[in-house]
C-alpha cells in the first residue's frame, strides 16, 4: 500500500482508540481530553465528537455513521480492517470464479426454458446443487438470494441470454467465442504481456537503423502496470 494509506489507516486507528478508551496511544490511562472521556460521555457523544473534530480538520465526509463504521472494522480486522481494499470493476470480477462458472453452465441450459416466477430461486438451488457435486457439500458457498440475483443477471447479460424464450434458444444456439473472460483475484496471479512498436528509430548495435519495440506487463487483478518495461529491438 501507499504512505498515504499507511499514515491514514494508523491516524483512523489512534481516533477509534480515542473514542472508544479516551487514549488515543496505547498504555495511556487517563484520558487528555475531556470530550473523550468514558467516565463523563457516552459512546454516541463521542462518536459524535470526534466526527465533528475530524470535520472541522478538514477530513471529508466523516460522519458519526463513519466513525461506527471505522469501530467496526477495527474490531474485525484490525488495522488492516481500516485500509480501503481495491475491488474489481465489476459484479463479475468480484464474485467467486466457480459461482460463476456454475451460472455460466446452468443459464445455457436454462436459456432453452419458459420461466416460471420463482426461476431465480431455483437456479439458486441448481447453482447449490452443481457446486457440491464438483467441489463437494460446504465447500463453496453461494451467495444470498439477493446478492445471487444480481450475479444473476450480470451473467445472464455477459452471456446475451436474457429476453424472450425465443431470442435465449437462438442466443444458446450460437457457438462458444474462441475467448472467454478472465477472472484474477490476487496481484500477481495473472500478469498480461503487451508489447508495441515505437515510432523512434535508433541505431542498433550491427549499425542497422531500425525501430525499438515496447513491452509492458499489466496485472489483471489491479489493473494495474507493473514497475518494469523493456525495450528491445524487434527480429
Amino acid at each position: 500500500m501507499s504512505e498515504e494509506q499507511r499514515w491514514r489507516a494508523f491516524s483512523i486507528e489512534r481516533h477509534v482508540r480515542e473514542v472508544e478508551t479516551g487514549c488515543a496511544a496505547p498504555g495511556d490511562s487517563t484520558p487528555h481530553d475531556p470530550r473523550y472521556d468514558p467516565a463523563s460521555t457516552t459512546l454516541a457523544e463521542r462518536e459524535q465528537a470526534k466526527a465533528d473534530e475530524l470535520t472541522s480538520a478538514g477530513w471529508t465526509h466523516v460522519s458519526r455513521a463513519t466513525v461506527r463504521r471505522w469501530r467496526a472494522r477495527y474490531r474485525a480486522g484490525g488495522v488492516w480492517g481500516l485500509v480501503p481494499k481495491r475491488r474489481g470493476a465489476t459484479l463479475l470480477g468480484r464474485a467467486d470464479p466457480q459461482v460463476v462458472e456454475a451460472l455460466r453452465a446452468l443459464l445455457r441450459e436454462e436459456a432453452l426454458r419458459s420461466r416460471s416466477r420463482g426461476w431465480k430461486k431455483r437456479m439458486r438451488r441448481q447453482t447449490q446443487w452443481w457446486l457440491q457435486e464438483r467441489h463437494g457439500a460446504g465447500t463453496v458457498e453461494v451467495p444470498a438470494q439477493s446478492s445471487f440475483n444480481k450475479l444473476l443477471d450480470s451473467v445472464e447479460e455477459s452471456l446475451g441470454l436474457e429476453g424472450t424464450v425465443t431470442q435465449r434458444r437462438a442466443r444458446a444456439a450460437r457457438p462458444a467465442p474462441p475467448f472467454t473472460p478472465t477472472v484474477a483475484l490476487r496481484p500477481g496471479e495473472l500478469v498480461m504481456l503487451d508489447s508495441t512498436p515505437l515510432d523512434v528509430l535508433v541505431m542498433l548495435d550491427d549499425g542497422v537503423v531500425g525501430r525499438l519495440e515496447q513491452t509492458v506487463a499489466l496485472d489483471i487483478a489491479t489493473r494495474s502496470l507493473w514497475g518494469c518495461c523493456v525495450l528491445r529491438a524487434p527480429n
